[in-house]
C-alpha cells in the first residue's frame, strides 16, 4: 500500500484486482479467519462494521457466520470497487476517508482484518481505534487480527518483514 494525494493510501496499479483474487481456505489467512471466527462466536443476526474491508473477503466471512447486516468500509476505491463487484446481499460497501458514515452504537461487533499494518503510525491507530469503537453499541465486541511479520523496527517496516517469522495477533474486546 502506497501514499496517494492528500495523505491517503492506495494500493499500486492492480493491486486491488490482485488482493480480490486471494481466498481463504489453503492461504495464510484461514488460520486468522478460523481464530477470528471462535472469538466472535454466534452472530446470527447481528449487524457488523468491516472496518478496512478490502475487496470484500471479511464481509462475506461475516455473512457466511449468520451476520444479518455488514457494513463493510475502506479507503481503497479501487478495492471498494472490487468488493461492490461481489454483490453480497447483506452488504453495504463505503469508500470513506477518516468518519465512518455510521450513527454512533449502531452495530453489534466490528471486525478489522490484517488492516492496522497499513496504520502507519500510532495516532492514525488510535484515530481508527476511535471511530470503530463510536459506532458499536454498548457490549459490542470488536476483533481485529493482524497477520505479518513482526518488524525489529517498525521506520524499516517493508525492509525487516521479509526477515523474520510471520505471526498472528488477535484481540477480541468487549465495549
Amino acid at each position: 500500500m502506497g501514499s496517494a494525494c492528500g495523505g491517503r493510501s492506495s494500493y499500486a496499479s492492480g493491486g486491488a484486482e490482485l488482493y480480490a483474487s486471494l481466498g481463504i481456505e489453503g492461504t495464510t489467512y484461514e488460520i486468522g479467519f478460523e481464530a477470528v471466527r471462535r472469538a466472535l462466536g454466534d452472530i446470527r443476526g447481528q449487524v457488523f462494521l468491516d472496518f478496512g474491508c478490502g475487496a470484500g473477503r471479511s464481509a462475506a466471512f461475516l455473512r457466511s457466520l449468520g451476520a444479518g447486516r455488514v457494513y463493510g468500509v475502506d479507503r481503497d476505491q479501487d478495492m471498494i470497487g472490487q468488493a461492490l463487484a461481489m454483490r453480497l446481499d447483506g452488504v453495504v460497501f463505503t469508500h470513506v476517508d477518516e468518519v465512518i458514515p455510521l450513527p454512533d452504537e449502531s452495530v453489534d461487533g466490528a471486525v478489522s482484518l490484517n488492516v492496522f499494518i497499513e496504520l502507519r503510525s500510532l495516532a492514525e491507530m488510535g484515530r481508527a481505534c476511535r471511530e470503530v469503537a463510536s459506532t458499536l453499541r454498548q457490549a459490542g465486541l470488536t476483533v481485529t487480527a493482524i497477520g505479518y511479520p513482526m518488524p525489529r523496527d517498525p521506520s524499516a517496516w517493508s525492509t525487516d518483514e521479509a526477515l523474520l517469522s510471520p505471526c498472528i495477533v488477535l484481540t477480541a474486546v468487549k465495549a
